[in-house]
Parts: C-alpha cells; sequence; structure tokens
C-alpha cells in the first residue's frame, strides 16, 4: 500500500474539525471527531470496496440514494453505517404545502449539513432547548472521479450561492460526496405504528400530533426542517421493545397504552431526528449565531498581542530573534 501519510492533515471547515487524508483510490476522505475511535473501520476498503458495499448494502427509504451497509469486522467488532449521496445544488422535490412554506429551501452542502449537526447536538447559544439526539456524523467521503454536469443535476447557481455565502470553502460541482452517519438503533415512527392495533384515521391523527412536536422542539431549538416527516422521528431500540410488549394482549386498551408510550417519550426528549439535508437554523438563532461569532472575532482582535497560555508541559524558546 502507498504510503499517503504526508497527504494526512487537520482542517477547519465552517468550525467543524476535520482529519483529512488521501485514499487509496486517489479521493479525499474527512473523518470528524466522532470518528476517531473508528477510524479503522472507516477506511474505505473497509466498507466501499465496490463487491463489498453492492453485498451488503440496504436500501433506505426515501427520495435519494440512502443506505445502510455494515463495515467489515474488524479486531471483533464491525459498525452499521447511514451512507447517503448529498444532493446539493439539485432541485428540491417537495410537495406544494412545503413549497409554500420553505420558497426558498435548497439541499445543504455536505460542509453545511455536518456543521449544524454538530451544532444541533450541542448545549450551546442559549437555546430554550439544551440538545437535540442526532445521528453521530462521521465522515465525508469524496470519490476521485468527475461527472458530466448533466450527470451531477445541479445548478450552478445554486451552487455559486453557496459559494457566495461561504467564501473559501471547497466546493467542485463536477464532484459526488458521500456523508457517512452512525445507524441508530431504534424504529421511526411510521414503523412503530405498524405494531399498534388503532383505526387509520387514528394513526394519521397520531403521526401528524407527533410531527408536530419534534417540529416544535426544532424550533424552540433554533431550527427548521423543510422536509419534516414521522419517518425522520427515531425511538431507540430499547424504548420500541417496551411499547411492542404493551401490545401483546391485543385490546383497544392496550393500543392506547402503546400511543401513550410513545407521547411521553416525545414529551420528554427521548427520540433521535434523522435526515438533515433540508435543515436551517431560524431566522432568531441565525442572528444568534453571527452575533457570538462578532463577540469571538472582537476578542480575538482585542487580545492578538496577548501570549498564548502554555500548557504545563510545554515552555516557550526563541530562536533567531
Amino acid at each position: 500500500m502507498k504510503d499517503r501519510s504526508s497527504h494526512r492533515s487537520l482542517v477547519n471547515v465552517l468550525g467543524v474539525v476535520y482529519y483529512h487524508s488521501k485514499t487509496e483510490d486517489g479521493g479525499d476522505l474527512y473523518l470528524t471527531r466522532h470518528a476517531e475511535p473508528h477510524a479503522e473501520h472507516l477506511e474505505i476498503h473497509n466498507w466501499y470496496e465496490e463487491a463489498w458495499f453492492t453485498k451488503h448494502r440496504v436500501k433506505l427509504l426515501g427520495t435519494s440514494s440512502v443506505y445502510k451497509v455494515p463495515t467489515r469486522t474488524i479486531k471483533g467488532t464491525h459498525l452499521d453505517l447511514v451512507v447517503k449521496n448529498c444532493r446539493v445544488g439539485e432541485d428540491v422535490p417537495l410537495n406544494t404545502h412545503t413549497l409554500q412554506e420553505f420558497m426558498s429551501a435548497e439541499f445543504n452542502s455536505p460542509w453545511e449539513e455536518f456543521a449544524l449537526v454538530q451544532e444541533m447536538g450541542d448545549r450551546q447559544y442559549s437555546q430554550s432547548i439544551g440538545w437535540v439526539k442526532v445521528q453521530r456524523p462521521l465522515a465525508i467521503y469524496v470519490p476521485p472521479q468527475k461527472m458530466q454536469l448533466w450527470q451531477s443535476g445541479r445548478s450552478r447557481s445554486r451552487i455559486n450561492r453557496i459559494h457566495a455565502r461561504h467564501p473559501g470553502v471547497d466546493l467542485d460541482i463536477l464532484k459526488q460526496y458521500k456523508l457517512v452517519y452512525e445507524w441508530i438503533r431504534g424504529k421511526n415512527l411510521i414503523e412503530i405504528f405498524e405494531h399498534i392495533r388503532t383505526d387509520i384515521p387514528n394513526i394519521v391523527e397520531h403521526l401528524r400530533s407527533m410531527q408536530n412536536k419534534a417540529q416544535n422542539d426544532l424550533s424552540r431549538k433554533g431550527y427548521l426542517m423543510a422536509d419534516m416527516k414521522p419517518e425522520h422521528v427515531i425511538i431507540d431500540e430499547d424504548d420500541c421493545k417496551r411499547i411492542e410488549a404493551a401490545g401483546k394482549r391485543g385490546d383497544p386498551a392496550a393500543a392506547a397504552e402503546q400511543v401513550r408510550m410513545v407521547e411521553r417519550l416525545l414529551e420528554v426528549g427521548k427520540y433521535s431526528i434523522i435526515d438533515y439535508e433540508l435543515l436551517f437554523r431560524t431566522p432568531e438563532h441565525e442572528d444568534r449565531v453571527k452575533a457570538a461569532r462578532r463577540c469571538c472575532y472582537l476578542d480575538d482582535q482585542r487580545d492578538r498581542f496577548e501570549p498564548t497560555p502554555l500548557p504545563s508541559f510545554l515552555s516557550r524558546t526563541e530562536i533567531l530573534g
């Protein structure tokens, strides 16, 4: 294997620090801090090698190319991944209601998406909700091959708008960007209600109410999702087992108890949100973020001549003046 150690570096893109390396096939791999314990599993040949990926991938429901795929087993363990193609610059296939509400919705670039997910999962900026459970973003893989523009389905004007928003952020209109997340063990709301014996009208009403609850939590945190669906709300695997066990009697009272269990989990925030390609900040939160960044900039300017504090095991040395 060719030594590519000289191509390894730390890079900061939109506030997210990545460990960047060139892959064996000449592509680029960007690992987040969440990927550090799994760096070997995330080497390209351990999950994206063509024969392995084709054999083991499972297509997930949705309008985009999203797959669940396990890594190869390394030291007795493997990692379940969610791998999706970034649709930045493409047309957004939203229904009429959503288009009316989010007229300017566009797919996030890979860097924007990871930055928003990291930010949303952290306790910061004094939002009324401390945090929202999200999938852990692990890696961005950029294959070396380039597409023709007609193959990409992307609009130059959309890509140019992203470049104008974030000058200096590298985004190639002709390259694919594959986002890698850690798989969340659990079920979405649709899958849960497949095991609850109740009438279809009641199911629709409950799903709408629960979706609105999750959307309101996001809004209070400072975010909106243009394509919010019940499929984007995930209940943990252990909680799902308890919900299913409560319905084994098969009577209406058992179904009602199952619904209450799901509602209680959402009420206390015991759920996760997935699918972030149409996630964005509310105007109020956008203002908070800009103000916080401005304060950091002004602090740095004020203290630019102050020496950086060193840890106890380092000391200052002057060389050639």
